[in-house]
């Protein structure tokens, strides 16, 4: 039966016949497009999470502020809703619209990195992709920020959501770090913002930028990367029984014994139970940090190795390329509902 199947290019002759305007729109403009009959369109439109696929009215594909900008003002005039696509990582599809019909905005070509050596401020377009933000500043200055350890996750939905990583503890999140920022509002207007420039937008985009504007440029505050990480694997041969006591020493260790510099996550599972993470300093630090918890719970550091802020970077990124990030990026996943018992 080939229903669904017809059913799908049913809807695809509707949609284009729907945003023919839209692309027409686009066309004046000059804002560079695909659409679904478009060669390149499985590279841009495939989703993270194969198992959630929408399809949108067009992909534009802008290299610069103005592009995006006339393209959300396009948007707006046909009411057509426009989403914004950095790395592409969400389980929803969000960055393809989470339903069919959205003008998606696909950042790959505003991933520009570069660094100030003498502000210490770092120039990154939304595009980038974490690995390449890393070895872009650090080569170019040996300066770091805070940010996740995953090397394919775009920059601009990471930062405007938080941006959580390995050295959150002692230096924050990555919307930490953010001095200012080039916004296109709703109305396709360009705004620069910052604490001191339009704050209450600054406020709102770091946190809940999606809700607020696209950013299209991000002035990062940096820091010198340390020269030596040591990173670490601790077991922790917790049962049934010995767990509870475990977490209630590992509350009271984080929240008044753990020293800033010792970074680390709570690994859980029936197979057992493990403290990933990072220390900047050497071993003897790390064993001086952690020790006395581990001697308190029965724990012990299975694995670790000293090595630089890059080194630590590549050690956390789950990837056979480190931070090198693959071109074209089509890394992908499905996600299953766990069976019912």
């Amino acid at each position: 039966m080939k229903l669904p199947a017809l059913l799908s290019l049913g809807f695809l002759a509707a949609s284009i016949n729907a945003t023919t305007p839209l692309l027409n729109c686009l066309s004046s403009a000059h804002v560079p497009f695909i659409t679904p009959t478009s060669p390149t369109w499985p590279l841009f439109a495939s989703p993270f999470n194969s198992r959630v696929t929408y399809i949108p009215a067009a992909i534009i594909i802008p290299i610069s502020t103005s592009q995006l900008a006339a393209a959300v003002a396009c948007g707006a005039a046909h009411k057509v809703k426009v989403t914004p696509k950095a790395g592409g990582h969400s389980y929803a599809s969000l960055g393809l619209g989470g339903e069919d019909g959205h003008l998606v905005i696909e950042l790959d070509e505003m991933a520009g990195v570069s660094l100030n050596r003498e502000m210490g401020i770092a120039t990154i377009g939304p595009g980038a992709r974490l690995g390449d933000v890393a070895t872009g500043i650090y080569n170019q200055g040996k300066r770091a920020f805070s940010h996740g350890t995953c090397p394919g996750v775009g920059i601009g939905g990471h930062v405007l959501h938080g941006g959580y990583g390995m050295s959150s503890r002692n230096h924050g999140s990555a919307l930490d770090w953010v001095d200012s920022m080039t916004v296109v509002l709703a109305n396709a207007s360009v705004v620069d913002c910052s604490a001191h420039l339009h704050p209450s937008l600054f406020f709102a985009m770091l946190g809940a930028g999606s809700s607020f504007g696209i950013a299209t440029e991000f002035r990062f505050r940096t820091f010198e990367a340390p020269e030596v990480v040591t990173w670490f694997s601790a077991a922790l041969p917790w049962d049934g029984e010995t767990a509870v006591e475990g977490l209630e020493e590992l509350e009271l260790f984080t929240r008044y014994r753990m020293p800033s510099e010792l970074n680390m996550r709570l690994m859980a599972s029936v197979n057992g139970s493990s403290l990933d993470g990072v220390f900047y300093g050497d071993r003897a630090g790390l064993d001086g940090a952690l020790g006395p918890f581990l001697d308190k719970v029965n724990g012990s550091i299975a694995r670790a190795g000293t090595t630089g802020w890059i080194g630590g970077l590549e050690h956390f990124s789950e990837s056979a390329t480190g931070l090198i990030v693959p071109e074209p990026y089509n890394i992908a996943s499905a996600f299953f509902p766990l069976p019912r018992r």
